[in-house]
């Protein structure tokens, strides 16, 4: 198990690293991915995102090459932050005495499993308008799914820091006790 846990971690950590050279390699190259505000645009800013990303170019490359290579990436993003998400979670669970908390880093579990089936829809939805504006056919936004993986990774991870809270204050009440 703790092979699967390192492998993950590492997985996590590589493609943070990968996304953070493609995005330095880009902005010192005079273009901006812009990859946030890509997933939370309106139809409208998409589309002017879409044109931005195909006027740009980065040594002879469209930036809208990048955006794409970025999105499928994120596919393997996807696994290893969820996997993390889930492994803090279990991880904290296993130490919590409150039982209201317990539940609800149980329960984050599946709201990681949700959020990372949120961020696939949003990265497929992404992909389709990549295709879509390169066909000249209508294009969508994945901002509705993408506010709502934003949402639900906020709550766990505002349930995380109520855990690491109230350890830390009971841990401290303890010791002051001794």
């Amino acid at each position: 198990m703790k092979n699967i846990h390192l492998f993950l971690w590492t997985l996590f950590i590589t493609i943070i690293v990968i996304l953070s050279g493609q995005k330095f390699y880009i902005s010192n190259h005079g273009g901006s991915l812009q990859i946030l505000n890509f997933e939370t645009a309106n139809t409208s800013k998409v589309k002017t995102l879409l044109d931005y990303y195909s006027i740009t170019k980065v040594n002879g490359v469209s930036l809208l090459y990048y955006v794409r290579i970025n999105t499928v990436v994120d596919f393997f993003f996807i696994v290893s932050y969820v996997s993390v998400l889930i492994m803090v979670s279990y991880s904290l669970m296993q130490k919590e005495k409150n039982i209201t908390l317990n539940n609800l880093l149980r329960f984050n579990m599946l709201l990681a499993i949700v959020a990372g089936l949120f961020d696939v829809g949003e990265n497929i939805i992404l992909l389709r308008d990549i295709n879509n504006y390169l066909s000249s056919l209508p294009i969508t936004s994945a901002m509705y799914v993408s506010y709502a993986k934003w949402t639900l990774i906020a709550f766990i991870v505002t349930v995380w820091m109520v855990s690491f809270s109230l350890r830390m204050f009971s841990s401290t009440k303890y010791r002051k006790g001794l």
